[in-house]
């Protein structure tokens, strides 16, 4: 091996070493994505992607120390950016960081690359000791799909570069994040990602005692569309449900779309007047799952899944459910609320999608 790649290595072990990505508390081992940190290295013409911890909704921040290196010490051309799924394309990324080759380091917005502030950097020689590290963190609001950027060189003051930008155009409305890609463009040169942390989701939890909660609201974009939210019942016979509602509920007749964790174990959806499944569909204690509703405002109707992140399936529980009959003329949803009657639950993360008219 040469001495400029062991360098690195060593380097990227030593950096990997100090990461970091708190789990959810009260998630056990199914936490929502990997308990541990990221470190991802950028190489020439050539993707890197790694799974991390999973944010649908809300605010979170991401953080990570960046190390640019070249043999000269000139500027490279690398990117670091968030996405759904794994990577192999610019136009699949969201959120993205780049180390530019005009020696500065820029964000997407929207169509184009640009920066608030002109922040420079320097490109480690493989013989630099000690190497400068640049200290990135991005706070991302998923539900407007914008961020903005904070860079600090070293011991140096944290500087924001970049307010609000949009995510990139082609992700403009991205759900879900849980994926870091990097790639270096450059004839020469590495970059590495390290000690990579994702803050947790923002959970509610709910039980027998507790009455209705509010998970989260949402936005609606269009008429049909997907909403999926993470659930966690934390027993194995409970008693829970989770729906959509166009105000804050405070009685089952204000849910239109409602998937429940019953007490016989399974989980079904409310078809107008009553509850049931297209087949049985049984559920684990402290397990994490995603339920998913496809929403159809004009019709009054929606389908209902499960996916288990865990096992990686997906099962039907409705096909065209009607909603709730005390809410079959609505036209405007946006809240997700929770009800438990024997047990607990808790919701965390929202993704929301628009789907294309019929």
């Amino acid at each position: 091996m040469d001495r400029a790649r062991l360098a690195l290595l060593l380097a990227l072990v030593s950096c990997a070493a100090g990461s970091d990505d708190t789990p959810v508390p009260g998630h056990v081992a199914q936490a929502i994505g990997p308990a541990g940190g990221f470190c991802a290295l950028a190489e020439v013409n050539r993707w890197h992607n790694q799974e991390i911890a999973q944010r649908m909704s809300g605010v979170t921040t991401i953080q990570f120390f960046a190390r640019p290196f070249e043999p000269d010490g000139l500027p490279i051309d690398a990117v670091v950016g968030f996405s759904d799924q794994g990577a192999d394309a610019f136009t699949d990324l969201g959120p993205i960081v780049r180390f530019n080759l005009d020696g500065r380091i820029d964000v997407r917005d929207g169509g184009r690359y640009t920066a608030d502030v002109a922040m420079p950097y320097r490109s480690n020689r493989f013989s630099d000791d000690p190497p400068v590290d640049y200290f990135v963190r991005m706070v991302i609001s998923m539900t407007a799909h914008r961020y903005s950027v904070f860079v600090r060189e070293g011991s140096g003051p944290e500087v924001r570069i970049a307010e609000n930008y949009a995510f990139r155009t082609e992700q403009a409305n991205l759900g879900r994040i849980g994926n870091v890609a990097v790639r270096l463009d450059s004839a020469q040169g590495q970059a590495f990602f390290c000690a990579g942390h994702v803050t947790p989701p923002v959970c509610t939890s709910s039980s027998a005692a507790s009455g209705w909660a509010t998970a989260t609201s949402y936005p609606e974009t269009s008429a049909r569309y997907i909403v999926e939210v993470d659930a966690i019942p934390q027993g194995s016979n409970i008693d829970a449900i989770v729906g959509l509602s166009s105000t804050s509920p405070s009685r089952y007749g204000d849910l239109a779309a409602i998937l429940r964790f019953n007490r016989d174990g399974l989980i079904d959806a409310r078809d107008g007047d009553t509850y049931h499944a297209i087949a049985p569909i049984p559920y684990t204690a402290n397990h994490l799952y995603t339920l998913v509703f496809n929403v159809d405002l004009e019709r009054g109707t929606y389908s209902a899944s499960v996916s288990d992140p865990q096992g990686d399936f997906g099962r039907v529980v409705g096909d065209q459910f009607a909603f709730r009959t005390e809410q079959a003329g609505v036209r405007t949803l946006g809240t997700i609320g929770q009800k438990v009657d024997a047990g607990a639950a808790t919701t965390c993360d929202v993704a929301v999608a628009p789907l294309a008219p019929l």
